[in-house]
Parts: C-alpha cells; structure tokens; sequence
C-alpha cells in the first residue's frame, strides 16, 4: 500500500510524500528481515496503528483518501470479520467465523500459513495494482 502510495506520489510530483513512503517501505522491509517465518520480531498494535496513521495521511496529501479502502482491502476485510463475530457473538450468541480475524478462520479450517500469506499479498498487490491505475487516471494535482 504504501508502495503505491509513493507512485501516486511520484506520478503527482510530490517529492516530499514520495520520499516519505520510500523511507516507510525501507523500514518496513527492513522489519521483513527479522519477521519472515519463523517471526522473531512482532510488530504489534502500536506499529501497525502507526503504519495505518502513515498510509491515511499520504492518503490525505495525495488526494485519494476516497481509494483507500481499495488499495486496504485486506485490511478492511480483516477489520470487518472482527466487527461481523464480535456482533454475532454478542447479539445471537453464535459465530459467524471460526475465528477473527479473518486470517485465523482459514487456519482453523485447516489452510497453511505460508498459504494464507501468499493469497493474502497477492489480493493486496491487485488492489494496489488498480488503485494506481485509477488515480493515474482521475487523481489531478494542482
């Protein structure tokens, strides 16, 4: 997403958020490195509600907060299926997941990991793949 992000940049000549998303991509690969399988390091709440932070910002400055839930759509989708069980839990005592977020439920099912993470990257790289397709072409920087 925030790869993106920074073409979005790129394409709007605006240097400051597309360094901006360079330098939170390089971190974050940098993160990669200690947390490929098996994790060593986590991440936690706090640096992914700041990742979060960081991408809602640029989408502010780029002028496409209205795609933003395109280009996050793993994380929409794994936000609403937490939203969806905790309801259902509470207010008919049933489960509509085996587990939330969404990623535990195909675990519990009995799909792999490495599988889940796969499907997961390649979902988010097509929604990023048309989210800057779409703000090539209907995103004008003035």
């Amino acid at each position: 997403a925030l790869g993106a992000l920074g073409l979005i940049a790129i394409n709007g000549h605006l240097l400051a958020a597309g360094i901006l998303c360079a330098a939170a991509v390089g971190a974050l690969l940098g993160f990669l490195l200690f947390n490929w399988f098996p994790a060593r390091v986590f991440m936690g709440d706090t640096g992914s509600m700041a990742i979060g932070c960081v991408l809602v910002a640029l989408g502010c400055e780029l002028r496409v907060l209205w795609l933003m839930p395109l280009l996050g759509i793993v994380f929409v989708v794994e936000t609403a299926s937490v939203i969806i069980n905790v309801t259902a839990i509470t207010k008919f005592k049933r489960r509509v997941f085996r587990a939330s977020p969404l990623h535990h439920h195909f675990e519990a099912v009995g799909l792999r990991e490495q599988r889940l993470v796969i499907s997961f990257s390649l979902v988010a790289l097509a929604a990023a793949v048309v989210t800057v397709a779409w703000a090539m072409h209907s995103v004008t920087f003035a």
